[in-house]
């Protein structure tokens, strides 16, 4: 769940209800994962506000120990409920960072586009 590990750091934004994240301005919610190598999935289950004539884009980013991209892969979120979004990534072995950025905030009152992150479900160990 997005808002529960200790170990997810959330740059921005707060909880929208019990349990999802509300990244209400351009950020990211990031964490530590070891990959066991091969073709893996992430599975993301996201929503979001539609405004300005855009819905919010979520980027997914695989970062080594120099912060050096591995992976990165984008997708437009549905503002219509909540949706699974699945990006399989030929995983590389060992500790990298997993980062959901969102990218295309836009405010201008009363329309306020966010992305919402509800829960990311990681490959378990083999």
């Amino acid at each position: 769940e997005a808002e529960g590990p200790v170990h997810t750091v959330r740059e921005v934004g707060g909880l929208i209800g019990d349990y999802a994240w509300n990244l209400w301005s351009n950020g990211r919610l990031y964490f530590d994962f070891t990959f066991t190598g091969g073709d893996q999935t992430i599975v993301i289950r996201a929503s979001g506000s539609y405004a300005g004539g855009v819905n919010p884009i979520m980027r997914i980013d695989i970062t080594d120990a120099y912060n050096d991209v591995y992976y990165t892969d984008s997708t437009t979120v549905s503002a219509n409920g909540w949706n699974y979004y699945a990006f399989t990534i030929d995983a590389p072995v060992g500790p990298h960072s997993v980062e959901i950025h969102f990218i295309n905030d836009y405010y201008n009152p009363p329309y306020d586009r966010n992305l919402y992150i509800d829960s990311i479900q990681m490959p378990c160990a083999e």
